[in-house]
């Protein structure tokens, strides 16, 4: 069993990926860079708390902390139609400069 780094308690992993999983849209458990239970992971992506999720982007490569390029994209995004960066993640995740070219060049 592993123990969160939030709130202390044990729990099962596998539950917590599945939980995590089925409550955040496009997300994997995997990519949570500290050891949290689902209820501390869902809210921590919910609170946009930096240093807890990363992913890579498809198109460029480079390694983004979700809720850095969340908040960056919001302001860009929502005065077109109120997207948000996952919007943008059919082929893969996107951080926000990306996404924001795909907005502009592809027009969503």
């Amino acid at each position: 069993m592993a123990v969160c780094d939030v709130c202390k308690n044990r729990f099962e992993e596998k539950e917590a990926k599945f939980e995590f999983e089925r409550l955040t849209w496009r997300l994997k458990y995997e990519k949570l860079e500290k050891c949290l239970c689902a209820n501390c992971a869902v809210l921590a992506v919910e609170r946009k708390q930096e240093g807890v999720y990363f992913d890579n982007c498809v198109r460029c490569g480079r390694r983004f902390d979700l809720a850095v390029d969340e908040r960056e994209s919001e302001h860009q995004m929502d005065h077109f139609h109120g997207k948000t960066l996952r919007d943008f993640w059919d082929d893969g995740p996107l951080c926000a400069d990306c996404a924001s070219e795909k907005l502009f060049t592809q027009g969503f």
